[in-house]
């Protein structure tokens, strides 16, 4: 079998020409498998009672709730680095596993939580039922991960509770914060408003987020290649759908009015500084100007509404493109996957479909304008 080699350099344990895990304590050899994930977390949980010189308990019963939690983020480490997923999803499972071994106890056997303790921990998550579910589904994912890597025989028992919210109890919430907050999007009368408060790069990006759909990490990742011509060929970082968005003759013209003379290679739109509107810390967390741009310019437009930002156009596209009555040319200007029947078949889209789509869109906005 060959070596493996180490996953990152300060990995404690070293690659047996067996192919498993290995680390010599107290002059003696000790085996962990094959894995290096599941590997490091029995090393973890065994490491103490072997340098005692004690007799280590089994691994399943020596593998904490913390133990899990390191183990499975080690993992979704690995998979940043294959590209498979992107640092935010990491840092947002680091932030769940902190939920969970602040309410589950991070010196707690996984088999042995009881329904009682899943349903305390969904008691004690004062969060919006979307994000309660996300908590749930990733905390349900760990364990069943844990359980598939024999780091836990088995998963825990969650009981009848530990569910995600309904869907009656998600759109009460919605109701509820649409009549606190008003709805995710906005007018045409108060996107013209916010066109002229806007200086020229702002109004660029409020025009390219309407005319397709594009959202934060989507603006901030545009190069100024990417808008070069007459279409906006470009996949969503999201979920790597390819979208193709035919661009209005008023945002190629806003946008003209900043790339002129600009290298095809440089973001489209940076601060002051000349910095990525969107920087991400190598913990996966990041910072965004996005908002804060978004709300001054709303603010200067009279437009005075709490948690404000380019979502706000997203759904502002998606729910006015909706009246072009064609889910799936609105679906590949938006970058949604579509897994119906018709987009499994579906293998090309005819330009005048995505046109269509814009162009109402486009009426909608500029409309009292043209009547004038």
């Amino acid at each position: 079998m060959a070596k493996q080699t180490k996953p990152y350099p300060e990995f404690e344990l070293t690659a047996h020409p067996n192919g498993q895990w290995s680390k010599k304590i107290k002059g003696k050899v000790h085996y962990f498998g094959t894995d290096p994930t599941a590997a490091r977390a029995k090393y973890l949980a065994q490491v103490h009672d072997l340098q005692a010189g004690r007799t280590p308990v089994a691994v399943s019963d020596a593998i904490t709730t913390e133990h899990v939690i390191e183990a499975f983020l080690d993992r979704q480490r690995d998979r940043v680095a294959l590209k498979e997923i992107s640092p935010i999803t990491v840092y947002d499972h680091l932030e769940i596993g902190r939920l969970m071994a602040r309410h589950l106890g991070k010196t707690s056997i996984p088999v042995n939580l009881t329904p009682t303790d899943f349903r305390r921990f969904k008691v004690a998550l004062k969060y919006s039922p979307g994000r309660v579910s996300k908590i749930i589904t990733v905390t349900r994912g760990i364990f069943k991960w844990a359980s598939e890597s024999k780091l836990i025989p088995r998963t825990p028992d969650y009981g009848p509770d530990f569910k995600v919210p309904n869907r009656k109890q998600m759109r009460l919430h919605r109701a509820a914060q649409q009549r606190e907050h008003g709805k995710k999007m906005l007018s045409a009368a108060e996107l013209q408003a916010m066109l002229k408060a806007s200086d020229p790069q702002f109004k660029a990006i409020l025009l390219l987020s309407i005319n397709g759909g594009l959202g934060n990490s989507d603006i901030a990742r545009l190069k100024v290649k990417d808008v070069a011509g007459e279409w906006l060929d470009f996949a969503r970082g999201k979920t790597g759908i390819d979208r193709r968005v035919p661009l209005w003759a008023e945002t190629r013209e806003a946008v003209a009015a900043i790339t002129e003379g600009r290298d095809p290679e440089q973001l489209l739109f940076v601060t002051k500084n000349g910095r990525a509107l969107i920087k991400q810390q190598a913990n996966g967390s990041r910072s965004d100007r996005t908002g804060p741009m978004f709300r001054a310019v709303a603010n200067a437009a009279g437009i005075h509404r709490p948690r404000m930002g380019l979502y706000h156009l997203r759904h502002t596209f998606q729910t006015i493109a909706n009246g072009a009555r064609d889910p799936q040319a609105t679906a590949r200007i938006m970058g949604h996957a579509d897994a119906s029947m018709a987009g499994l078949y579906t293998e090309d889209f005819d330009d005048a479909q995505l046109l269509a789509v814009v162009n109402h869109v486009h009426d909608w906005l500029f409309k009292k304008e043209e009547s004038k």
